[in-house]
């Protein structure tokens, strides 16, 4: 079996990420009614089956194109491996589950439509100091964005 000899250290990480991913025959597994939340069993696997597509789809892109996805492109032979950048490179793909969990806390389904819904209690919820005032605001929109830039 020949290996790859991967550039970056994102490319790295993204190939040890889709080898941990769930095989998609989901046939033997089970499913707690709690989480099924008003689908049968078959919705709800055909729905988780997606997202692993999603996740599958953005973990290959990274190995095959970082860049394409605003990754950090720190290559593994000038960079040691404790080094900042090599960290970076190492925990950048955590930025698409933590925004996925995000948005889906602080979203909902409105006539199809994924909405914002952080005007409600926000469960990310994160408090700063302005002009010696302390502030609310919603954890979740930075995250949002971050991934979208």
């Amino acid at each position: 079996m020949k290996t790859v000899k991967d550039t970056y250290y994102v490319q790295q990480q993204a190939r040890r990420i889709l080898k941990c991913l769930l095989k998609p025959d989901y046939s033997n597994l089970k499913v707690h009614s709690k989480y099924l939340n008003g689908i049968n069993k078959a919705q709800f696997w055909e729905a988780f089956g997606e997202l692993r597509r999603i996740f599958e789809s953005y973990y290959t892109e990274a190995v095959k194109n970082p860049s394409n996805l605003s990754l950090p492109v720190y290559e593994i032979d000038k960079y040691r491996n404790m080094s900042n950048e090599a960290r970076e490179g190492n925990t950048a793909l955590l930025d698409f589950p933590k925004t996925l969990f995000a948005a889906g806390l602080c979203a909902k389904l409105n006539k199809n439509v994924w909405c914002n819904n952080c005007a409600e209690k926000c469960k990310l919820r994160i408090v700063y100091e302005l002009d010696g005032k302390e502030k609310r605001a919603c954890g979740c929109f930075p995250l949002i964005l971050k991934i979208l830039i």
